[in-house]
């Protein structure tokens, strides 16, 4: 069973508890100037999203996230009421942004953070980058890397003690929102089933991906759901609406954020 964790205290000197201090005021105003029933609905939270401020400034971990899009998951796991699922943890700046919303927000939200066990026989060479394979016998990778990244931030920490969870639990300590995020290690097929109002998903990078991928997550949505969805293009974007009846969505930068 998931248990509502209990908030942790932040720790930060001098400027950074200054900052933190009036960006918390801040986002806490916007936030008392929504009615209730415009809490949960993303066409009156949309302004509200793009006004907050990650008071913490941008997450230093290894990733891929713009600060448009930290700020953008900051704000929705601020406003909006748990549970939350996160699909796609990798080294922990998503689940940080969304662990940080969390905790600011001072309210006791489930935060499930799931990603695969990446081992090194999922990656090998495809064309002229390196593809994760899952499983590792499948012929078309699930997502492809450029090799230079992969030799620099990819490799060393799967091959490392511990892998990539390991990192992930160390980033979340380090920034006191461990107690914040329930890991879980498995394909998001078995992610626990909870009545999820956030779903985070960074496992629709491309039309074949979105399609294989969309359709199995049809049991952790439900109307009202939203759904943030990272690296989407023009052509992703349109992917994502032949597949699931938005009712309302923006982008910001490569994030896609819609409710069903």
């Amino acid at each position: 069973m998931i248990h509502m964790q209990k908030q942790r205290p932040i720790r930060a000197t001098g400027w950074r508890l200054a900052r933190h201090a009036l960006f918390t005021f801040n986002n806490r105003r916007l936030s008392q100037h929504l009615a209730p029933e415009k809490r949960t609905s993303l066409a009156h939270l949309h302004q509200t999203i793009t006004r907050m401020r990650l008071p913490s400034g941008q997450m230093r971990l290894p990733g891929w996230l713009t600060p448009r899009e930290q700020q953008t998951l900051y704000a929705l796991a601020y406003l909006l009421p748990g549970p939350i699922l996160e699909i796609g943890s990798w080294l922990g700046r998503s689940t940080a942004c969304l662990a940080s919303g969390i905790r600011d927000s001072t309210q006791a939200k489930t935060l499930v953070a799931v990603d695969l066990k990446l081992k090194p026989e999922y990656f090998r060479p495809y064309a002229d980058k390196i593809g994760f394979f899952y499983p590792s016998t499948s012929d078309l990778p699930l997502a492809v890397v450029d090799k230079e990244d992969f030799t620099r931030n990819v490799e060393p920490i799967i091959r490392a003690p511990g892998g990539s969870r390991q990192v992930l639990r160390e980033n979340l300590t380090n920034l006191d929102l461990i107690d914040l995020v329930h890991v879980v290690i498995c394909d998001f097929r078995d992610a626990p089933v909870l009545p999820y109002r956030l779903v985070f998903c960074d496992v629709t990078h491309d039309p074949i991906e979105i399609e294989r991928n969309i359709p199995d997550m049809a049991h952790l949505l439900a109307p009202g759901t939203i759904l943030a969805c990272h690296d989407i293009d023009a052509t992703n974007e349109k992917c994502l609406h032949k597949l699931l009846p938005f009712r309302y969505s923006f982008m910001r930068d490569s994030l896609f954020v819609g409710e069903l």
